[in-house]
């Protein structure tokens, strides 16, 4: 066993990486999926992974290891920002990663989304470049109403990422910020199990989000009707996780206004609330026939219709943000313009009345994750980034 406080053992092959972000497994969401499925893979490779958070704690591996940071837990920083600075408090974030990065041996450093909310962690993040020499690189995963005084501690970390083309056009027009795009991938293996769904009795239709009023789930219940009002037997299955992001505190009453018009349109019994982790979503994928992904909200990419097309499932997503760089319409699914309430539910019936199109489209989504959205090829990239920064 090392001495207390000495670096743990390396070789010349491994890399030890830092990752720093505001959540992780069990709460849900794209990032804190990523993160969780990465982690992982890094591992597997012989890799030492230390994860960053305020909240959370995912479990990866046994080199995989997560240092709880009560300074990246929002709670616990709107508490307390009131009884020191910003610097103050970045210092406070600096010693407690230094402590743990100089034990591991650590030399490079990945932020993610640090450009949200508080600009503690990237302030954090340059101090230990300055006093210990860590090179920290950053990824965008989405851009909303962000301060650009936060964007101005992350703005010279070297080969910035962007999750997709829009986001990366997105940072460039919004933050001045030159980005990379980089697709994160999906963790085949994950899904690699799945069989083509069922050709007889009741079809699923799922919609793999969390319960946020622009993420479609009122559109999704309003086609359900005019589908059943055919004659199809179909159901909708939502997914409604216990613990997830939820700065605004939005998801319960949508949720409850959302069972409310359930009822109203008498689709009870037909509607499926599904509280699941990440790790039980291909469970899931395979129980649908075809996943939808109507938002409003421009998504910076859209990882559940990447998973939906790793499954082997169609999907049907909106024509906004990155959503259309997952999914070729007519060939993976369908791409329909937002809040078309007609389109979605055209593309949806096409896909459930048409079995041999739809197992076509999985086939051709698999076949795509491979080549452009694999994870095991972003692992490799971040490798190569990593090993040569880590000297």
């Amino acid at each position: 066993m090392p001495r207390e406080g000495a670096p743990l053992p390396r070789t010349r092959q491994t890399i030890a990486v830092a990752h720093v972000h505001w959540a992780l497994p069990p709460i849900a969401g794209g990032v804190e999926t990523h993160l969780a499925d990465f982690s992982r893979l890094l591992a597997e490779r012989g890799h030492h992974v230390t994860l960053f958070a305020g909240q959370g704690l995912v479990q990866a591996g046994p080199r995989v290891e997560t240092v709880p940071c009560d300074l990246l837990n929002l709670d616990w920083y709107r508490e307390r920002r009131m009884e020191a600075s910003d610097k103050e408090l970045a210092k406070q974030l600096a010693e407690t990663m230094r402590a743990e990065i100089t034990r591991r041996g650590i030399r490079v450093v990945h932020g993610h989304n640090l450009h949200h909310f508080t600009p503690v962690p990237a302030m954090a993040l340059r101090l230990l470049e300055q006093d210990i020499g860590v090179r920290v690189y950053h990824t965008y995963h989405s851009v909303w109403d962000t301060d650009l005084h936060i964007v101005e501690h992350c703005r010279n970390w070297p080969e910035q990422h962007a999750v997709s083309r829009f986001l990366s056009g997105l940072c460039a027009q919004g933050l001045s910020v030159p980005t990379i795009p980089v697709y994160l991938g999906v963790a085949e293996d994950r899904y690699r199990h799945i069989d083509s769904p069922s050709a007889s009795g009741e079809q699923v239709i799922l919609l793999p989000a969390r319960l946020f009023p622009e993420k479609g789930a009122q559109a999704a219940v309003r086609m359900l009707r005019r589908l059943r009002d055919e004659g199809l037997s179909v159901r909708l299955i939502l997914t409604g996780p216990e613990q997830t992001v939820d700065w605004d505190q939005e998801s319960e009453p949508f949720g409850q206004r959302l069972k409310e018009t359930i009822a109203d349109l008498g689709l009870t019994g037909h509607v499926d609330f599904r509280s699941v982790g990440f790790g039980q979503m291909p469970q899931l994928y395979a129980q649908a026939n075809v996943v939808i992904y109507p938002s409003t909200y421009p998504e910076p990419l859209g990882l559940a219709p990447l998973e939906a097309a790793a499954a082997g499932r169609p999907a049907v997503v909106t024509r906004i943000g990155g959503l259309p760089e997952t999914v070729r319409h007519r060939r993976t699914g369908y791409v329909v313009p937002p809040g078309d309430l007609d389109a979605l539910t055209n593309r949806v019936r096409t896909l459930l009345t048409h079995p041999r199109r739809a197992r076509r489209m999985g086939r051709a989504g698999r076949a795509m994750v491979r080549r452009k959205f694999a994870l095991d090829a972003y692992v490799d990239r971040m490798v190569e980034l990593y090993r040569a920064a880590d000297v």
